[in-house]
């Protein structure tokens, strides 16, 4: 008897496990703004960043109070260098944003291979000015039309990259997982009626 509770209580518990809550944490950073770097108006700006973990959630850029006060920013991942050098899109989000402040966006999680390079792209229709960090980042660089941009040599853009740190959500299970479940707990219920079938015989 307490065989069949125990696999009837683990058929449940496969059926009632949710997906693991998300995590999203800070994956690359090079958030201390220094100064005005360029206008992204109209213009695609490529900041390539080494994936810390096998994922990504979103991005974002500081935007220097420069220029106008606040607009529309698309963010976009690549996986392979920038939109204008035929770059492999992987994801995108746009936001409206001001100056002085954090752009971000947030995207469905993409999955990414640790410690490989990837792009982020950087575009406005509003004369907003993207700063660049205190230091060069280490893991990437900046790019356009396939030259490298980095300010002075010294300074990439003040960027930073998201992340889940979750567990694996748990697979649901499908339909013919869900038909052999059932036929487990029919299995179940037929093996505790014959046992008291057995025993009442046997105690008359």
């Amino acid at each position: 008897m307490k065989k069949l509770a125990l696999a009837a209580a683990s058929l449940v518990a496969l059926v009632t496990t949710g997906p693991a809550a998300a995590a999203i944490v800070t994956d690359q950073s090079q958030t201390e703004a220094r100064g005005a770097w360029s206008s992204i108006q109209s213009n695609y700006w490529n900041q390539s960043f080494t994936a810390g973990y096998d994922n990504s959630t979103g991005a974002g850029f500081y935007l220097y109070p420069y220029g106008a006060t606040t607009g529309s920013v698309t963010i976009g991942l690549y996986a392979t260098e920038q939109v204008s050098m035929g770059g492999i899109a992987l994801a995108s989000g746009t936001v409206t944003a001001n100056v002085n402040s954090w752009a971000d966006v947030t995207w469905d999680r993409v999955a990414l291979v640790a410690g490989q390079t990837y792009w982020l792209t950087l575009q406005s229709a509003s004369n907003l000015y993207v700063a660049y960090g205190a230091t060069r980042y280490a893991g990437g660089t900046v790019k356009a039309f396939g030259a490298d941009y980095s300010y002075n040599g010294t300074y990439d853009l003040a960027f930073r990259t998201y992340a889940d740190n979750a567990p694996a959500a748990a697979a649901v299970p499908e339909p013919a997982t869900w038909g052999l479940m059932l036929l487990g707990f029919g299995l179940v219920g037929a093996g505790m009626r014959s046992r008291r079938v057995r025993f009442a015989r046997a105690a008359a």
